[in-house]
């Protein structure tokens, strides 16, 4: 099909499955644009939304939650403000593991829960 991917082309491009895009596509996540003898075939664009899963499947939502946030409908909205407000607390977990490690590496110890600077620049999480 003219101006289309082949399965394979988009495994290919995204590094996703192909058994991976019959499931989204079964989750309705993603859509062929057809199919032949030889497959299924998707718009480029699908490259897009794929890169958009990914990004939410990396940032630990589930499909169900990737689903409701690629909707058109006014209800992923509430969804999106508390994953926004999830994705804000991991990044400050994140900051705080890498500022650990960055004082451990720079004072030399042995060990990082040994570490003085650890105990020195770390509050400790509930």
């Amino acid at each position: 099909m003219a101006g289309t991917l082949s399965i394979g082309e988009v495994a290919r491009r995204t590094g996703v499955a192909g058994s991976a895009l019959r499931y989204y596509e079964r989750l309705g996540l993603i859509t062929a644009e057809g199919r032949d003898g030889r497959g299924r075939f998707y718009r480029p664009e699908v490259l897009v939304r794929l890169r958009v899963i990914g990004y939410f499947r990396q940032a630990g939502c589930t499909l169900e939650e990737i689903s409701e946030l690629l909707s058109s409908g006014d209800g992923w909205h509430a969804l999106a403000h508390r994953k926004r407000a999830d994705l804000e607390a991991g990044i400050r977990a994140l900051r705080q593991a890498q500022e650990l490690i960055d004082a451990a590496l720079e004072c030399g110890c042995a060990d990082l829960e040994g570490c003085s600077a650890h105990h020195d620049s770390t509050s400790h999480p509930a």
